[in-house]
């Protein structure tokens, strides 16, 4: 084997704990990585030191975690640090209220300390690839040296959630332009790369219908699965919605769920219970309780397959892209799970056959009633099992993220 290429991480936060979709994606793809590369990695914000051990523990020693670049603290008086709140609250644009598509107009651009300092270690280390994840770090592209191959992990297409988000929040003529614009910005950044990576193969050929001319491979996220699920010997009357509030397709899912599904199902079952696995604010709690009976808020979980266990796992979103890390998880966990389109959008489960998919609030009932058959449950759990085990190892993974690598720097 010859020399070990090194290959410089960008990544948003640290994957660990694996409490969501996009740490666990992040985490197995730098799993799938390391034994072939000198991995090294950099989080574009400073994170405790016990998450960096523990982070540092599950993923093995063989990697190396760079320091955050940030810029020494500013010696301001009392004085002056009043002056400036004073500023920011009182004769501000800051103060207009802001429409809700208007941060969707420009991707941000990190500070220059940042830059400085992922310039410096790229020479530092004689860095041969960096790879950047999620959507918001897409813009370092344009500050890293040309010597480097640069990749680009996208999560969720920004052009295709915003215009589903355009169609479910109400549209404008200022939220048009801000959703065409970021349309403009996002091919355009993408372009800067010399390779991206999408998590599945439909948003592969939606940036290539969209004017993307850099490589474009698709390469899916994994979550971890045993070799075998145990058969459910009763579907308890409880649904599972799995997600945290901060994402806004969970939010808009959960309230499509509950406006148009909840009591629908209650009537034909009166102790129907929907548990929402995620941490959720307590204002949110409080009136989705008092609004909809048999709801619980369980917040983070130590195990998401014990929660779920002879549970229906629900995923009714209505905006996004990427694919859904819950739906495998289900999967991976043997849960019967209905989706919408868009929430099994990318994924190759069969529709039927390994879940329900459906669209309208009548259909995706009906289909939580009739998971609520074990035979019918099983057999769904068994298939869609049998897909993850061949379709989303590890191993399978790794053979193909370090093909894609070798193709950007050989």
């Amino acid at each position: 084997m010859g020399k070990l290429k090194k290959i410089l991480l960008i990544e948003p936060f640290v994957p660990y704990p694996l409490n969501n979709g996009g740490a666990q994606a992040i985490f197995n793809g730098i799993l799938a990585i390391k034994s072939r590369y000198r991995v090294y990695i950099l989080f574009a914000q400073q994170e405790p030191e016990e998450r960096l051990q523990a982070f540092r523990a599950a993923v093995g020693g063989d990697i190396t975690i760079l320091p955050t670049p940030t810029p020494p603290p500013l010696p301001l008086s009392l004085k002056h640090r009043i002056a400036l709140s004073l500023y920011y609250r009182t004769g501000s644009d800051r103060l207009r209220p802001k429409d809700f598509f208007e941060d969707k107009m420009v991707e941000p651009v990190m500070s220059e300390c940042f830059q400085e300092g992922v310039c410096r270690m790229i020479d530092q280390y004689h860095i041969d690839i960096v790879q950047v994840e999620m959507p918001w770090l897409m813009s370092a592209v344009l500050f890293l040296p040309d010597k480097v191959r640069k990749v680009f992990v996208h999560h969720e297409l920004r052009f295709v959630r915003n215009g589903l988000e355009l169609q479910t929040c109400g549209e404008s003529i200022y939220r048009r332009t801000a959703v065409a614009l970021n349309e403009i910005l996002e091919i355009g950044i993408l372009n800067r790369y010399d390779a991206i990576i999408t998590l599945s193969p439909v948003d592969r050929e939606k940036l290539l219908a969209h004017g993307v001319t850099t490589p474009v491979f698709s390469s899916y996220a994994i979550v971890g699965s045993s070799p075998e699920v145990e058969p459910i010997k009763e579907v308890r009357k409880v649904v599972s919605f799995v997600g945290p509030e901060f994402h806004l397709p969970n939010q808009k899912g959960l309230e499509w769920f509950l406006s148009e599904c909840w009591d629908e199902l209650r009537e034909r079952y009166s102790d129907f219970e929907l548990q929402i696995i995620g941490n959720w604010s307590e204002a949110t709690r409080q009136r989705t309780v008092a609004r909809y009976p048999g709801v619980r808020f369980l917040g983070f979980v130590d195990c998401l397959r014990d929660a779920l266990r002879d549970t229906v796992m629900i995923v009714p979103i209505t905006i996004g892209s990427g694919i859904r890390m819950k739906i495998l998880e289900a999967a991976a966990n043997g849960i019967p799970f209905v989706s919408t389109s868009v929430g099994a959008e990318g994924l190759p489960f069969v529709s039927g056959q390994e879940c329900y998919i459906a669209d309208s609030a009548a259909a995706f009932v009906k289909d939580i009633m009739r998971l609520q058959d074990c035979a019918q449950a099983n057999a769904f759990v068994r298939a869609a099992h049998q897909r993850v085990v061949s379709q989303f190892s590890l191993a399978a993974l790794s053979q193909d993220r370090c093909r894609i690598l070798r193709e950007v720097c050989p």
